[in-house]
């Protein structure tokens, strides 16, 4: 294997490892932003994989939504696990092309190389996510109704539902 060989494959694994990182982000400040205590969820240690599939979980989806994006996050997943723990991860081509393929394809967008495909779907995953995180209706659990009447003489815990007698 020569020099450009190893150089060309530490651009895929680069642009694998960055495009992990910039959904996981957003995978996580969504989680944070419903959760009442966010700080809890760096205890818990969430992975990615558990990550993305709660994020599923809370935002759901048609079931295009489901096959196409949420896919290409699971795809990207399974692209950074396989190059992580080695040093020479095989062809790159192929886990660059899954991640984008359902994307893109459905999309109609057709790009030159694979790796402005992975590109692509990357920006598209991240702008979903950001629509989802900055959504009027993603709301934090157990989210208190300010409207309500101070007065009421209810059997209401402060942080949660009606308590049981």
């Amino acid at each position: 294997m020569s020099v450009s060989d190893h150089s060309e494959i530490d651009d895929k694994a680069l642009l694998i490892l960055s495009g992990h990182q910039l959904v996981e982000v957003r995978l996580r400040d969504i989680l944070a932003r419903i959760c009442r205590e966010p700080e809890e969820l760096k205890a818990a240690r969430l992975t990615f994989d558990q990550a993305w599939r709660l994020c599923c979980a809370v935002r759901g989806g048609s079931h295009e939504i489901r096959e196409t994006l949420w896919a290409s996050i699971e795809r990207l997943d399974e692209a950074r696990n396989k190059i992580e723990p080695s040093l020479d991860p095989g062809s790159l081509d192929e886990l660059i092309v899954s991640v984008s393929d359902s994307l893109l394809n459905l999309r109609g967008i057709a790009h030159e190389t694979s790796l402005d495909r992975f590109r692509m779907a990357t920006i598209g995953i991240c702008s979903y996510l950001d629509s989802v995180r900055g959504s009027v209706h993603l709301v934090q659990a157990y989210q208190r109704d300010d409207s309500s009447d101070d007065t009421d003489t209810d059997d209401t815990s402060e942080d949660g539902p009606p308590l049981q007698s």
